[in-house]
């Protein structure tokens, strides 16, 4: 797998703790060889900070976090926080707050990886809270009777994690990408004749950006064919989910399809939690996201 950065560091090898492994250690090294792919990887019981080959990155052992030595632990007191400001970071936090500006990540991705990924890892790792990933990478160990080897098992959970970021990253910089066309269509909803209602041409996630505007519903293409008209956030969540600045009508919600076309003619399906309405057209969809308004 190539390097998925703009900006490229080379890292000749990365050292992490040897026996039971977790989603630090394993993040750890899966990051590192999404940055540099020919990074080799040790697992050790023991390492001299004091002693560290040129282009080596010592993570999760060692004592300390000295970003000059390039050796990021968290097994000491004092530990540095998160951007949340109570969460303490564990070595992939560390390690993020050091490698990310020197990738060409923008802010944003910097901040959104932290908020969704990182900071959920630390919490678990410093004892704080449990989350799904940290969970099923520490599955991967080997369980007393299975006779693996703890480093084929490491590399396992490895490979699984690193395609994992490498998904997310590739979302995170096409959403970015999408940022002009987005831009585009605010500007041209605003002197529409729907201006609660931004219409484009091809599904572009819109993430948060449409918060502070007045848009209230999206309306694209549907990768099922026909036009899916969908809500806009009200506000920006780190943790949880937003609520829509107007859901779709609860008696639309959930309503079997034929049902539904019954009572909406073209429409095929609404959540049942109102966050989104299938259409057979552009126009329906549009035109219902205005008797949702109506409705309101």
């Amino acid at each position: 797998m190539s390097n998925i950065f703009e900006n490229s560091i080379e890292i000749k090898e990365i050292i992490v703790h040897a026996g039971i492994f977790h989603a630090d250690d394993v993040s750890c090294v899966a990051l590192m060889e999404l940055v540099s792919p020919c990074v080799n990887i040790r697992r050790e019981f023991r390492v001299d900070v004091d002693s560290i080959p040129d282009g080596t990155i010592i993570c999760d052992i060692g004592g300390i976090c000295s970003p000059q030595k390039r050796v990021f632990d968290h097994h000491f007191k004092e530990l540095p926080v998160h951007r949340d400001l109570e969460t303490p970071m564990c070595a992939f936090g560390m390690l993020w707050e050091w490698i990310a500006p020197q990738l060409g990540v923008s802010e944003a991705i910097h901040d959104k990886f932290e908020d969704e990924i990182v900071i959920p890892i630390s919490s678990q790792d410093n004892g704080k809270s449990k989350n799904p990933l940290s969970l099923m990478v520490g599955g991967f160990n080997p369980s007393w009777d299975s006779g693996e080897k703890p480093d084929d098992c490491f590399n396992k959970a490895v490979e699984v994690v690193k395609t994992m970021f490498s998904a997310w990253f590739s979302r995170a910089f096409a959403e970015e990408r999408g940022e002009e066309i987005i831009n585009t269509v605010v500007e041209e909803t605003a002197i529409s004749d729907h201006p609660e209602i931004a219409v484009f041409n091809q599904y572009v996630p819109t993430g948060t950006r449409l918060v502070e505007t007045p848009i209230l519903f999206t309306v694209s293409p549907s990768v099922r064919g026909g036009w899916n008209a969908t809500t806009v956030k009200a506000e920006i969540v780190t943790t949880g989910f937003a609520p829509d600045k107007l859901p779709f009508p609860k008696e639309w919600r959930g309503v079997p399809e034929e049902t539904l076309r019954q009572m909406n003619p073209g429409m095929s399906f609404c959540h049942p939690n109102g966050f989104i309405i299938a259409c057979d057209t552009q126009e329906q969809a549009i035109g219902y996201c205005k008797k949702a308004i109506e409705m309101a």
